[in-house]
């Protein structure tokens, strides 16, 4: 509204400017005179708030808003109107209307225009189409005022623009629905029933004729009751979801004229026929053939086994206040809570405040237009676990009898962890709506000819033709000669007899050069006078059944050659034991015959000492439904065959339960992995006796220190327990200790029993005995890092130790622990050079030293050991207990 401004700017703005005046002046002392303009500021203030406001509404509005010159060129446009045309601001401010209204509405346009300018209307309003950046074309319904300056010229022109695209599509969708409606009945392959609440057939299809054998009059005469098995279990529940929902889809049992009783689906509809008599809708589909596929194909794949998942909607009602009024059993599902807590919550308990403010501005849109609003995607919270979904949904207005609004509905649906939807909800605008609004089968409408002069979205799905190439195309375009003289002999058919024909199977050929097994109706479109002059039909794609039926053969001799020629026992058993069916492996390696077999139990198989295993078995499977391990079977022979086998318990679908049994012969595993077993044992011992041999050398050359690597081990084992360190750490501990001092075998003898304080030269040769250590280790391959631990047995936690001055966690866990049980052993213990110390001194150079030089939970493990625990240093070695 800025280009607007100038003219609206007022005398008031200037005085603001000057600044305030006294409002008792009588004159200024030029002699000026003084009015009081207070109520004048006042009413320009009121001015220039309705002038903002103007401005809010004219840039935030919902519907598209712009100001043209009297050239029409676009001077002001709101974003409502860029994102209905597609263009940007500045690209609009390079066109006129005439760029973007559609040829056929111009001169209407300008004769409308050049009246509103000359004064004969007030204001033009009207419907036409526009013409959007991307060359698609739209339906709007514009109202266009003009401002023009007092003495009579053109100000600007003020439009306001709504699209109306999708009222104007439905409004042709209906036009065309009422024309193809009875014609679709008619022709359709699926059975169609018109009936009262009282249950009296008002009017049948061709189809539901053929379906149940009867005439539409003796159908009349049955009635609906005279069709519908009473005694299908599955009755009560569709009449009382009819009854509730005023719908119901599902499968029913029927019964034909010859008294065979058929599986049909089913789609039942209440509504009002247009003089307002309830009126039930049922359109019947036969099943029998595709229950029959699914069954085989079900019994093929996976003996036994069935899988039924089903996917429902969430209905819900609420009030005009947002409170839950009714709601199906998916909503509560959807939102995992009991039915009692929700009803009569409000959707602001279960949404962050942007999604319920999203909701509100839903709601209210919907209350103000009246129109339904689709495609609302919010965010829900699920409680008690606060989980967060997403949700898709819709709301319509519900309208008393008075016709005045009394509460909202709609249909939510799950749709969290989508890449992206798939396809739009499409729900209805009434409860009980009953107008078809898609359907899977192709319709089509040929002339005399064959060519196609009208044809729906599924013939085009089916044919893969794009649709202006579908157009107008004949038959024998989409199928070879034999496929064409098919279709011939069938339209000539009902064109000679008049009658229509269903059942005619044909293949086409795709653009792509695919082809499709088609089942298609033909019946005969005639004009007002009964001259026929075209076909139309129902074209359904049945290559997936042939696919289904070929598959379903394929399958079973898959299947039967798998199991045959499977190198495990597959077999299966009653509860009790007895064998019902076996493959060939058990046979070849049990040595008895398949007949001889399905006489046994599997009890007599397993071997005396594992009769109660095999109860125990029993009783698993019963309880658990699965049971796995090793069963010892003996063979016609009496070799004993250690089998591993895991087993499944079937209920569904079986007359009475069965357990599958997957079993393998692991006889020569179980004997390799004891051997294998016997092998490590003697390769630990042989390492043992290695190991004492190497600690045993370091004691011969330093008598003094004798059983001081074997007590450290034994401290530093007894420390990582206290840790509650794991096995492997503990003896990897036992190991280091053992033999963290071996690099003192590069140490001189007279060095390591020297009765006097060391050198230093002498005290730095000692401080190598652990590089030499690990140099004599590093390339032992032992199962944990015994070289590294040696390694870093003198290195102490702030970096003082030796031989690389490590800090803290640098250094290993199992060598800080070494380490302190190395300091306590050697300080309670003699040495040539001095008497022990004894452990109460030990202990308290560690104690003082924690969180300095040595690790503090090392030391608060080892001072629980001797404060708490009563550990104690053994006086000597005990080589002959070592073991790894």
């Amino acid at each position: 509204m800025s280009s607007l401004k100038p003219y609206f700017r007022t005398k008031g703005e200037l005085m603001k400017e000057l600044g305030p005046l006294p409002r008792q002046a009588a004159f200024w002392e030029a002699g000026l005179h003084v009015q009081d303009i207070t109520e004048r500021n006042w009413a320009e203030e009121k001015l220039w708030e309705s002038e903002e406001r103007f401005r809010r509404v004219f840039q935030e509005g919902p519907i598209g808003m712009c100001i043209a010159t009297p050239d029409f060129h676009f001077t002001k446009v709101n974003d409502a109107f860029c994102l209905m045309l597609g263009y940007s601001s500045r690209e609009l401010a390079l066109l006129t209307f005439k760029d973007i209204t559609h040829p056929e509405h111009l001169n209407q346009d300008i004769e409308s225009v050049n009246k509103l300018i000359s004064g004969e209307i007030p204001v033009y309003r009207t419907e036409k189409r526009y013409l959007r950046k991307n060359g698609e074309t739209i339906w709007a319904a514009s109202t266009i005022t003009v401002t023009k300056r007092p003495a009579g010229q053109v100000l600007f022109f003020l439009s306001f623009v709504e699209d109306i695209t999708f009222r104007k599509q439905a409004e042709e969708a209906l036009l065309e629905s009422e024309q193809r409606y009875r014609l679709l009945v008619d022709s359709s392959l699926d059975g169609v029933l018109l009936t009262n609440p009282e249950g009296d057939v008002l009017s049948a299809n061709p189809a539901a004729c053929q379906i149940l054998g009867y005439t539409e009059e003796e159908i009349r005469d049955l009635g609906r009751g005279g069709i519908v098995d009473t005694s299908d279990p599955n009755l009560p529940a569709a009449l009382e979801e009819r009854a509730k929902a005023g719908k119901f889809r599902g499968e029913l049992t029927l019964i034909r004229k010859d008294g065979k009783k058929f599986p049909a689906e089913v789609s039942a509809a209440v509504f009002k026929d247009k003089d307002g008599q309830p009126r039930t809708s049922m359109i019947i589909r036969d099943i029998t053939r595709r229950k029959w596929v699914v069954e085989r194909l079900r019994k093929s794949e996976e003996r036994y086994r069935t899988i039924i998942e089903t996917i429902e909607d969430a209905y819900y009602e609420v009030d005009l206040a947002g409170n839950l009024t009714f709601f199906n059993d998916a909503f509560a599902k959807l939102f995992n809570t009991p039915r009692g807590e929700l009803t009569g919550i409000n959707f602001r308990q279960y949404t962050d405040a942007k999604n319920a403010r999203m909701f509100f501005e839903a709601f209210n849109r919907v209350y103000q237009t009246g129109e339904s609003a689709r495609d609302i995607q919010t965010e829900v919270t699920i409680k008690p676990a606060g989980e967060k979904r997403n949700v898709l949904t819709s709301v319509s207005l519900i309208r008393d009898s008075s016709g005045k609004p009394s509460g909202f509905r709609g249909i939510s649906r799950d749709i969290t962890g989508l890449f992206r939807i798939q396809r739009a909800l499409k729900e209805s605008e009434e409860k009980y709506r009953t107008i078809i609004e898609t359907i899977e089968d192709g319709y089509y409408e040929t002339d005399l000819a064959g060519n196609l002069t009208y044809f729906n979205d599924s013939m085009v799905r089916i044919h893969e033709y794009p649709r202006a190439e579908l157009i107008g195309m004949n038959n024998r375009q989409y199928t070879d000669a034999e496929n064409a003289r098919i279709l011939f002999k069938a339209f000539n058919r009902v064109y000679r007899t008049g009658e229509p024909s269903r059942g005619t199977y044909y293949e086409i050929i795709t653009k792509e050069g695919g082809r499709k097994n088609l089942e298609a109706s033909v019946s005969l479109i005639r004009d007002l006078s009964g001259k026929p002059v075209g076909f139309r039909g129902i074209a359904r794609d049945v290559s997936e059944l042939r696919k289904t039926q070929k598959a379903l053969q394929e399958s079973e001799d898959r299947y039967r050659d798998l199991v045959e020629s499977s190198r495990d026992l597959i077999s299966i058993h009653d509860l009790n034991g007895r064998i019902l069916w076996v493959n060939e492996e058990p046979i070849r390696i049990l040595g008895f015959e398949r007949d001889f077999l399905l006489k046994m139990n599997v009890r007599d198989l397993v071997t005396f000492e594992h009769k109660e295993e095999f109860n125990n078995y029993l009783a698993t499977i019963k309880s658990q439904g699965i049971a796995k391990g090793l069963m010892t079977l003996q063979t016609a022979k009496g070799e004993k065959r250690v089998w591993e086998y895991h087993n499944t318990l079937r209920t569904e679908g079986v007359a009475e339960p069965i357990v599958r049994s997957i079993a393998r012969d692991v006889t020569e595993r179980i004997q390799a992995e004891i051997e294998v077993q016997d092998t490590l044992k003697k390769l630990r011992k042989a390492m043992n006796g290695t190991i004492q041999a190497m600690a045993l050398t370091i004691e011969t050359r330093d008598p003094y220190t004798a059983g001081h690597q074997q007590r450290v081990a034994d401290l530093a084992r007894a420390i990582a327990q206290e840790m509650n360190l794991s096995e492997e750490q503990v003896d990897a501990l036992r190991m280091s200790g053992i033999v963290h001092d071996l690099g003192k075998i590069g140490i001189p003898a007279e060095i390591l029993s020297k009765p006097v304080q060391l050198s230093e030269i002498e005290f730095k040769l000692i401080m190598s005995h652990p590089q030499l250590s690990y140099n004599i280790l590093k390339d032992i391959d032992f199962p944990w890092p015994v070289a590294q631990i040696v390694l870093q047995h003198h290195e102490r936690i702030n970096g003082s130790g030796y031989p690389f001055g490590l800090y803290g966690k640098d250094i290993l866990l199992e060598a800080r622990i070494l380490a302190v049980a190395d300091v306590v052993e050697a300080i309670a213990s003699h040495r040539p050079y001095r008497p022990a110390h004894g452990i109460d001194k030990a202990l308290e150079e560690i104690s003082t030293n924690k969180g300095i030089l040595y690790d503090p939970e090392v030391v608060d493990a080892c001072l629980s050991l001797f404060n708490q625990k009563g550990y104690i240093l053994k006086k000597q070695s005990t080589w002959s207990s070592f073991s790894v």
